[in-house]
Protein backbone atom coordinates (compact mmCIF):
# COMPACT_ATOMS: atom_id res chain seq x y z
CA UNK A 1 0.00 0.00 0.00
CA UNK A 2 1.29 3.44 -0.87
CA UNK A 3 2.18 5.83 1.96
CA UNK A 4 1.02 8.70 -0.19
CA UNK A 5 -2.05 10.52 1.25
CA UNK A 6 -5.26 9.71 -0.55
CA UNK A 7 -7.20 12.53 -2.13
CA UNK A 8 -10.94 12.59 -1.60
CA UNK A 9 -12.96 13.04 -4.73
CA UNK A 10 -16.55 13.01 -5.89
CA UNK A 11 -17.48 10.21 -3.46
CA UNK A 12 -17.39 12.63 -0.54
CA UNK A 13 -15.33 15.03 1.48
CA UNK A 14 -13.29 17.89 0.11
CA UNK A 15 -12.80 18.08 -3.66
CA UNK A 16 -9.61 16.78 -5.20
CA UNK A 17 -6.70 19.21 -5.23
CA UNK A 18 -5.63 19.70 -8.85
CA UNK A 19 -2.00 18.89 -9.64
CA UNK A 20 0.41 21.83 -9.71
CA UNK A 21 1.27 22.62 -13.29
CA UNK A 22 3.47 25.24 -14.82
CA UNK A 23 1.28 27.73 -16.67
CA UNK A 24 3.41 29.95 -18.87
CA UNK A 25 0.38 32.14 -19.63
CA UNK A 26 0.70 33.56 -16.13
CA UNK A 27 3.77 35.50 -17.24
CA UNK A 28 3.17 35.61 -20.97
CA UNK A 29 0.92 38.28 -22.48
CA UNK A 30 1.59 37.35 -26.09
CA UNK A 31 -2.15 36.92 -26.71
CA UNK A 32 -3.13 40.25 -25.11
CA UNK A 33 -3.81 43.66 -26.63
CA UNK A 34 -3.40 46.64 -24.31
CA UNK A 35 -4.43 50.28 -24.68
CA UNK A 36 -2.09 52.40 -22.57
CA UNK A 37 -2.76 56.11 -22.12
CA UNK A 38 -0.08 58.48 -20.88
CA UNK A 39 2.51 56.24 -22.52
CA UNK A 40 5.01 59.07 -23.02
CA UNK A 41 5.31 59.82 -19.30
CA UNK A 42 8.20 58.15 -17.43
CA UNK A 43 5.82 55.70 -15.78
CA UNK A 44 3.95 55.10 -19.03
CA UNK A 45 7.17 54.41 -20.91
CA UNK A 46 8.25 51.92 -18.23
CA UNK A 47 4.88 50.16 -18.40
CA UNK A 48 5.07 49.98 -22.20
CA UNK A 49 8.52 48.41 -22.08
CA UNK A 50 7.44 45.83 -19.50
CA UNK A 51 4.36 44.90 -21.51
CA UNK A 52 6.31 44.44 -24.72
CA UNK A 53 8.92 42.31 -22.95
CA UNK A 54 6.24 39.76 -22.06
CA UNK A 55 4.76 39.76 -25.54
CA UNK A 56 1.79 42.14 -25.33
CA UNK A 57 0.76 44.27 -28.27
CA UNK A 58 0.27 47.84 -27.12
CA UNK A 59 -1.51 50.91 -28.45
CA UNK A 60 0.63 53.74 -27.09
CA UNK A 61 -1.77 56.57 -26.38
CA UNK A 62 0.00 59.90 -25.83
CA UNK A 63 -0.72 63.60 -25.84
CA UNK A 64 2.67 65.15 -25.07
CA UNK A 65 6.38 64.36 -25.32
CA UNK A 66 6.49 63.09 -28.89
CA UNK A 67 10.25 62.66 -28.52
CA UNK A 68 9.66 59.92 -25.94
CA UNK A 69 7.35 58.06 -28.32
CA UNK A 70 9.93 58.40 -31.11
CA UNK A 71 12.61 56.92 -28.83
CA UNK A 72 10.32 54.13 -27.70
CA UNK A 73 9.31 53.21 -31.24
CA UNK A 74 12.94 53.15 -32.31
CA UNK A 75 13.73 50.71 -29.51
CA UNK A 76 10.72 48.57 -30.45
CA UNK A 77 11.49 48.57 -34.17
CA UNK A 78 13.12 45.09 -34.13
CA UNK A 79 9.87 43.72 -32.66
CA UNK A 80 7.68 44.81 -35.55
CA UNK A 81 3.99 45.33 -34.80
CA UNK A 82 4.09 45.16 -31.00
CA UNK A 83 3.66 48.90 -30.37
CA UNK A 84 1.45 51.35 -32.24
CA UNK A 85 1.52 55.04 -31.20
CA UNK A 86 -1.66 57.07 -31.24
CA UNK A 87 -2.08 60.74 -30.34
CA UNK A 88 -5.17 61.05 -28.16
CA UNK A 89 -6.95 63.59 -25.99
CA UNK A 90 -8.52 61.44 -23.26
CA UNK A 91 -10.88 64.27 -22.28
CA UNK A 92 -12.46 64.05 -25.75
CA UNK A 93 -14.81 61.12 -26.31
CA UNK A 94 -14.45 61.46 -30.06
CA UNK A 95 -10.67 61.22 -29.80
CA UNK A 96 -10.85 58.22 -27.47
CA UNK A 97 -13.35 56.41 -29.71
CA UNK A 98 -11.04 56.98 -32.66
CA UNK A 99 -8.18 55.39 -30.68
CA UNK A 100 -10.38 52.39 -29.90
CA UNK A 101 -11.28 52.03 -33.59
CA UNK A 102 -7.59 52.19 -34.43
CA UNK A 103 -6.79 49.45 -31.88
CA UNK A 104 -9.50 47.18 -33.32
CA UNK A 105 -8.30 47.89 -36.85
CA UNK A 106 -4.69 47.05 -35.97
CA UNK A 107 -5.17 44.14 -33.59
CA UNK A 108 -8.80 43.02 -33.81
CA UNK A 109 -9.50 43.21 -30.07
CA UNK A 110 -8.68 44.99 -26.82
CA UNK A 111 -8.06 42.93 -23.69
CA UNK A 112 -6.73 45.53 -21.29
CA UNK A 113 -6.96 49.25 -20.61
CA UNK A 114 -4.32 51.02 -18.53
CA UNK A 115 -5.32 54.62 -17.89
CA UNK A 116 -2.15 56.48 -16.95
CA UNK A 117 -2.85 59.92 -18.41
CA UNK A 118 -2.27 62.92 -16.12
CA UNK A 119 -2.46 66.66 -16.50
CA UNK A 120 0.60 68.68 -15.43
CA UNK A 121 0.67 69.04 -11.65
CA UNK A 122 1.46 72.28 -9.85
CA UNK A 123 1.56 73.32 -6.20
CA UNK A 124 -0.35 76.31 -4.83
CA UNK A 125 -2.15 77.09 -1.57
CA UNK A 126 -5.89 76.49 -1.69
CA UNK A 127 -6.79 80.20 -1.59
CA UNK A 128 -4.72 80.73 -4.74
CA UNK A 129 -6.57 77.98 -6.55
CA UNK A 130 -9.33 78.52 -9.11
CA UNK A 131 -12.05 76.10 -10.02
CA UNK A 132 -10.41 75.82 -13.43
CA UNK A 133 -7.42 74.16 -11.70
CA UNK A 134 -9.75 71.46 -10.44
CA UNK A 135 -11.44 71.09 -13.81
CA UNK A 136 -8.10 70.60 -15.52
CA UNK A 137 -7.22 67.66 -13.27
CA UNK A 138 -10.71 66.17 -13.36
CA UNK A 139 -10.91 66.43 -17.15
CA UNK A 140 -7.82 64.29 -17.70
CA UNK A 141 -7.96 61.87 -14.79
CA UNK A 142 -11.65 61.30 -14.09
CA UNK A 143 -13.23 62.20 -17.44
CA UNK A 144 -10.35 60.42 -19.13
CA UNK A 145 -11.10 57.31 -17.06
CA UNK A 146 -14.79 57.64 -17.96
CA UNK A 147 -14.15 58.04 -21.70
CA UNK A 148 -11.56 55.30 -22.06
CA UNK A 149 -13.53 52.84 -19.95
CA UNK A 150 -16.74 53.35 -21.91
CA UNK A 151 -14.79 52.96 -25.15
CA UNK A 152 -13.33 49.55 -24.27
CA UNK A 153 -16.07 48.12 -22.09
CA UNK A 154 -18.56 47.03 -24.75
CA UNK A 155 -15.96 44.91 -26.54
CA UNK A 156 -14.84 43.37 -23.23
CA UNK A 157 -18.43 42.58 -22.23
CA UNK A 158 -19.01 40.74 -25.51
CA UNK A 159 -16.10 38.43 -24.67
CA UNK A 160 -16.89 38.45 -20.92
CA UNK A 161 -13.26 39.10 -20.16
CA UNK A 162 -11.08 42.17 -19.65
CA UNK A 163 -8.71 44.06 -17.40
CA UNK A 164 -8.89 47.74 -16.50
CA UNK A 165 -6.09 49.38 -14.50
CA UNK A 166 -5.97 52.96 -13.28
CA UNK A 167 -2.61 54.50 -12.35
CA UNK A 168 -3.40 57.00 -9.60
CA UNK A 169 -1.47 58.25 -6.56
CA UNK A 170 -1.00 57.49 -2.86
CA UNK A 171 -1.12 61.17 -1.89
CA UNK A 172 -4.53 60.65 -0.31
CA UNK A 173 -2.93 58.48 2.36
CA UNK A 174 -0.73 61.35 3.58
CA UNK A 175 -1.85 64.52 1.76
CA UNK A 176 0.70 67.19 0.94
CA UNK A 177 -0.52 70.81 1.18
CA UNK A 178 -0.75 72.62 -2.13
CA UNK A 179 -1.93 69.74 -4.32
CA UNK A 180 -5.65 69.88 -3.56
CA UNK A 181 -6.76 69.93 -7.22
CA UNK A 182 -4.74 66.85 -8.05
CA UNK A 183 -5.69 64.99 -4.85
CA UNK A 184 -9.37 65.70 -5.49
CA UNK A 185 -9.14 64.18 -8.97
CA UNK A 186 -7.35 61.13 -7.58
CA UNK A 187 -10.02 60.64 -4.90
CA UNK A 188 -12.83 60.89 -7.44
CA UNK A 189 -11.19 58.39 -9.77
CA UNK A 190 -10.62 55.93 -6.94
CA UNK A 191 -14.34 56.03 -6.20
CA UNK A 192 -15.09 55.57 -9.89
CA UNK A 193 -12.80 52.51 -10.05
CA UNK A 194 -14.30 50.80 -7.01
CA UNK A 195 -17.87 51.29 -8.18
CA UNK A 196 -16.98 50.07 -11.67
CA UNK A 197 -15.30 46.94 -10.26
CA UNK A 198 -18.46 46.10 -8.36
CA UNK A 199 -20.64 46.52 -11.43
CA UNK A 200 -18.66 44.68 -14.10
CA UNK A 201 -17.14 41.87 -12.04
CA UNK A 202 -19.98 39.49 -12.92
CA UNK A 203 -19.20 40.18 -16.58
CA UNK A 204 -15.67 38.79 -16.22
CA UNK A 205 -13.92 42.15 -16.06
CA UNK A 206 -11.36 43.00 -13.39
CA UNK A 207 -10.88 46.63 -12.36
CA UNK A 208 -7.98 47.70 -10.13
CA UNK A 209 -5.90 50.75 -9.32
CA UNK A 210 -2.25 51.37 -8.49
CA UNK A 211 -1.41 54.29 -6.21
CA UNK A 212 2.34 55.02 -6.22
CA UNK A 213 4.01 57.28 -3.72
CA UNK A 214 6.72 59.79 -4.61
CA UNK A 215 8.38 58.43 -7.75
CA UNK A 216 11.84 59.36 -9.02
CA UNK A 217 11.58 60.46 -12.64
CA UNK A 218 13.19 63.15 -14.80
CA UNK A 219 10.15 65.25 -13.84
CA UNK A 220 10.94 65.34 -10.11
CA UNK A 221 13.95 67.69 -9.89
CA UNK A 222 11.59 70.25 -8.33
CA UNK A 223 11.91 68.21 -5.13
CA UNK A 224 15.32 69.11 -3.67
CA UNK A 225 17.72 66.30 -2.82
CA UNK A 226 17.24 66.95 0.90
CA UNK A 227 13.48 66.44 0.51
CA UNK A 228 13.98 63.21 -1.42
CA UNK A 229 16.41 62.00 1.24
CA UNK A 230 13.96 62.84 4.01
CA UNK A 231 11.14 61.00 2.23
CA UNK A 232 13.31 57.94 1.74
CA UNK A 233 14.31 58.03 5.41
CA UNK A 234 10.61 57.90 6.39
CA UNK A 235 10.00 54.92 4.12
CA UNK A 236 10.48 51.44 5.65
CA UNK A 237 12.15 50.18 2.45
CA UNK A 238 14.48 53.21 2.58
CA UNK A 239 14.10 54.30 -1.01
CA UNK A 240 11.66 56.05 -3.30
CA UNK A 241 9.72 54.42 -6.11
CA UNK A 242 11.11 54.02 -9.60
CA UNK A 243 8.86 53.89 -12.71
CA UNK A 244 9.80 50.23 -13.10
CA UNK A 245 8.23 49.45 -9.71
CA UNK A 246 4.90 50.74 -10.96
CA UNK A 247 5.32 48.97 -14.29
CA UNK A 248 5.77 45.60 -12.58
CA UNK A 249 2.61 46.15 -10.54
CA UNK A 250 0.74 47.02 -13.74
CA UNK A 251 2.05 43.83 -15.32
CA UNK A 252 0.62 41.86 -12.39
CA UNK A 253 -2.84 43.36 -12.87
CA UNK A 254 -2.69 42.65 -16.62
CA UNK A 255 -1.76 39.00 -16.12
CA UNK A 256 -3.61 35.89 -14.99
CA UNK A 257 -1.82 36.17 -11.67
CA UNK A 258 -4.49 38.69 -10.69
CA UNK A 259 -7.46 36.78 -12.11
CA UNK A 260 -9.21 36.76 -8.70
CA UNK A 261 -8.34 40.35 -7.78
CA UNK A 262 -10.72 43.22 -8.43
CA UNK A 263 -11.69 46.47 -6.75
CA UNK A 264 -8.23 46.81 -5.21
CA UNK A 265 -6.18 49.97 -4.84
CA UNK A 266 -2.55 48.93 -4.47
CA UNK A 267 -0.57 51.49 -2.48
CA UNK A 268 2.93 51.32 -3.88
CA UNK A 269 5.09 53.57 -1.71
CA UNK A 270 7.49 51.29 0.10
CA UNK A 271 5.41 51.59 3.27
CA UNK A 272 5.62 55.38 3.53
CA UNK A 273 1.91 55.68 4.33
CA UNK A 274 2.43 53.65 7.52
CA UNK A 275 3.81 56.83 9.10
CA UNK A 276 7.28 55.43 9.81
CA UNK A 277 9.16 57.50 12.39
CA UNK A 278 12.53 55.83 12.84
CA UNK A 279 14.42 52.59 13.43
CA UNK A 280 13.25 50.17 16.09
CA UNK A 281 15.16 50.53 19.36
CA UNK A 282 14.51 47.81 21.94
Amino acid sequence: MSDRPRRRGASGGAPETPPVERDSRMINLSDRVVILTGSSSPVGEAIARQLVQVGARVVLGYNRRLEVIDRLMKDLEPMEGVGMPYSVDVASRRSVDAMMDYALEQFGRVDTLIHNANAPIDRHPFLQRTWEDYETQLEVMLKGAFNTTQAVLEEMILRREGRIVFILNAMMERPVPGYSAYTTAVAATKGFARDLANEVGELGINVNAISPGFTLTPETPHAPARVQKALAAQTPLRRLAQPEDIARAALFFCSDLSSFVTGEDLTLDGGYHFGYTGPFSP
